[in-house]
């Protein structure tokens, strides 16, 4: 946007600009909410699949008592019953509903992981072991995914270049949620000041333009 904004200023008025780099603010914190949506998306399609195989005309040992310890992941419970997480995907109306193929490749991608074996394999049952599962499944298997990426441009051109720092605040949020009885997001901006930092450094750039090339 300040690239474009200095290739023709005369062509984007700075109160445009400015509408502009608030938007791409709010569309980042629609990002961190949609990405935190997922670990419940990839649970609920597990879900589906074990019940598909329970309901098949032949099913095995196996498909009749599934090992249930993901689909039943701590942290997805809580990240269900976080209002205001839920409060924010209705009224944004975010969904992945027309994201199925992508949501089927990384659950297959997860499924076939050393990191889910081993998960499934442990007899612990925690918090910390089930929030640890989706940070180790979003650090090496999802944030670098070119699917995801896919994915991403297809719902938001703003999306894609923000999500290695949306990333770290969703692993932040993984790790803050262990705790037990929290289960607060990390809110927009930090205070006032935070607000206004991104539109004092692009004023900034701009003031200076000629100094700073």
């Amino acid at each position: 946007m300040l690239y474009s904004y200095l290739l023709d200023p005369k062509g984007m008025k700075l109160s445009d600009a400015h509408n502009e780099l608030e938007e791409s603010l709010n569309k980042s914190y629609e990002l961190y909410h949609y990405l935190l949506c997922m670990p419940i998306e990839l649970t609920k399609m597990q879900e589906v699949r074990l019940d598909n195989a329970r309901n098949k005309y032949l099913p095995t040992e196996e498909d009749l008592h599934p090992n249930t310890k993901f689909v039943d992941n701590l942290l997805v419970r809580k990240l269900k019953e976080c209002e205001s997480l839920q409060e924010f995907v209705e009224e944004n109306k975010l969904s992945w509903d027309d994201s199925e193929i992508y949501l089927k490749l990384v659950l297959d991608k997860i499924l076939e992981s050393e990191i889910y074996q081993a998960y499934m394999a442990s007899d612990n049952r925690s918090l910390e072991e089930d929030s640890k599962l989706w940070r180790d499944i979003f650090r090496k298997i999802v944030l670098d995914d070119e699917d995801l990426a896919e994915a991403l441009e297809a719902k938001s051109v703003y999306w894609n270049d923000d999500i290695d720092t949306i990333g770290t605040f969703v692993l932040k949020t993984f790790k803050r949620f262990e705790q037990e009885g929290y289960s607060e997001l990390l809110p927009q901006f930090k205070d006032d000041e935070d607000r206004n930092l991104a539109k004092l450094l692009f004023d900034s750039a701009i003031q200076n333009k000629d100094e700073y090339m």
